[in-house]
């Protein structure tokens, strides 16, 4: 009876360990997946360093362009505003890129300009 109950204590245990590995497992996965959104070596942020930076400042803080870390975006900030905006450019000074960058690639700056904050 005793050696019954040892090795049932033995197999709870070892399912606890399991399950807390597990759930340490997908948390990791979890703040990789955030932490890989931001990343500064995605293509949006090497396409944002190479040809949004000068304006709109390092890591979107704002120089000539306006903050991209803040909440206030003039023209909205949904992915399909924050694309018409890159693509067509705004009146005032942003110029439009859909000639020098393809739809794939504004994708990926839409992707990393809303990780800069914002909304």
């Amino acid at each position: 009876m005793r050696k019954t109950v040892l090795f049932i204590m033995a197999i709870v245990l070892s399912l606890s360990f399991l399950a807390m590995n597990a759930c340490e497992k997908k948390k990791s996965e979890e703040a990789k997946v955030t932490t890989n959104a931001v990343a500064v070596d995605t293509e949006g942020a090497q396409l944002f360093k190479q040809h949004c930076e000068v304006c709109h400042g390092e890591g979107g803080k704002g120089n000539i362009g306006p903050d991209l870390t803040d909440s206030k975006w003039k023209y909205g900030s949904s992915d399909d505003e924050i694309f018409t905006t890159i693509a067509k450019g705004r009146s005032g000074g942003m110029p439009s890129w859909e000639n020098q960058l393809s739809a794939e690639k504004i994708k990926e700056l839409t992707t990393y300009i809303r990780s800069l904050g914002g909304k």
